[in-house]
């Protein structure tokens, strides 16, 4: 059995197998041969230097990104709702997957569904992983043992064929803080396990559809109407502000350890934690050129995009995109992206705390 653990923020991810792969190896490869690390964390430094008190102040949180104050509450019974509300704008498909999980998956026991939902309350880490399981064929247990139980235990049989038969199987945990971050963390790691059903092999890109849907998330949250956001009890402005900060700290989640890929692994262990970076950074750079696109294109691009991770095709995930690596020029401007949007993310960020800051003086005068 192949397991494969995701996990997210500094936990990266760690396979089993197929790191030899030589594909994911070359996709590897291109991308380091660009020097990506260094440029990254150059940009980072230059361009963000004006920042570094508020970057200080994130990065007192040790990368626990999950763990900001958002002003947006979302209940565990309003998160279903508006998980399959977002994922019917997107893909009919992608809808009913979600819907089948939230009917048939939640809180089940493991193998007696493709896809395993359990939901942990009140937590103060906010994280959320997946693990993905491929199970072989078992030639101990025959045809006719399975068969057998379909009438005599329905729920054991359900179960034999996932152990014993050839099956992906995911099992989605997610740590509940009670707020918008919850949707994100929830479809992200949802993305995921609708790429796994398809994937034989994991990709340089495994992260980048993910953090795409996160910008369709952004997209879905904005384009809520006045209705709709006290459906879910969401202040338009307080739904703004949190989006704002929270694509800052995701970005320095990634960020702050990019240094890491400067320098030579000393093990195993680290060289997976660095590839696992690496598949961060593109992640952040791909989901950069993703917003160049219309909210309506971004929505059109995003099925063809997991298509073309599931099945590991480089060059297709690049012309999604209209990105060509070969291009000095472009590639350049590919990492300098992310950073001009996280800088545009500070100048309405710097925005919000000096409007806070004079509504703070004026209660004060008043209370004067």
């Amino acid at each position: 059995m192949e397991v494969v653990l995701w996990r997210c923020g500094k936990y990266g991810k760690f396979k089993t197998k197929g790191d030899e792969d030589k594909e994911y190896t070359r996709q590897i490869n291109i991308i380091n041969s660009k020097k990506i690390g260094i440029e990254y964390i150059q940009k980072i430094n230059s361009q963000l230097v004006q920042y570094n008190s508020i970057i200080e102040k994130l990065k007192k949180k040790e990368n626990q990104y999950n763990r900001i104050k958002l002003k947006t509450h979302l209940s565990k019974e309003n998160l279903r709702k508006i998980t399959r509300e977002f994922f019917s704008t997107v893909d009919n498909d992608l809808y009913n997957q979600v819907d089948d999980i939230f009917t048939n998956g939640e809180g089940v026991e493991p193998y007696t569904q493709d896809i395993v939902l359990t939901f942990i309350d009140d937590s103060k880490q906010g994280i959320a992983h997946s693990v993905k399981q491929e199970s072989q064929y078992n030639d101990s247990i025959t045809d006719e043992m399975i068969e057998s139980l379909k009438d005599e235990d329905p729920e054991m049989y359900s179960m034999a064929i996932r152990m014993f038969r050839p099956c992906i199987l995911t099992h989605i945990t997610l740590e509940r803080l009670g707020n918008i971050l919850d949707l994100h963390n929830l479809s992200h790691e949802l993305t995921h396990s609708f790429i796994q059903r398809k994937q034989k092999e994991s990709t340089l890109f495994d992260e980048s559809p993910s953090f795409c849907i996160e910008t369709l998330i952004d997209d879905f949250l904005l384009s809520l109407d006045d209705e709709k956001c006290k459906e879910y009890g969401f202040k338009k402005e307080d739904l703004k502000e949190d989006i704002i900060l929270k694509n800052i700290v995701r970005f320095f989640s990634v960020g702050n350890q990019v240094d890491r890929l400067n320098t030579e692994p000393k093990n195993s262990q680290e060289l997976a934690e660095n590839q696992s970076l690496l598949e961060y950074v593109v992640a952040q750079i791909y989901q950069s050129q993703f917003l160049k696109l219309t909210p309506e294109q971004r929505k059109e691009k995003i099925i063809d995009l997991m298509d073309g991770v599931s099945k590991n095709e480089f060059d297709r995930i690049n012309e999604i995109l209209g990105m060509d690596w070969n291009d000095k020029d472009k590639w350049k401007e590919y990492v300098d992206k992310p950073i001009m949007d996280v800088y545009r993310n500070f100048k309405q960020y710097e925005k919000i705390l000096e409007k806070s800051k004079k509504t703070s003086n004026n209660k004060e005068q008043d209370i004067r």
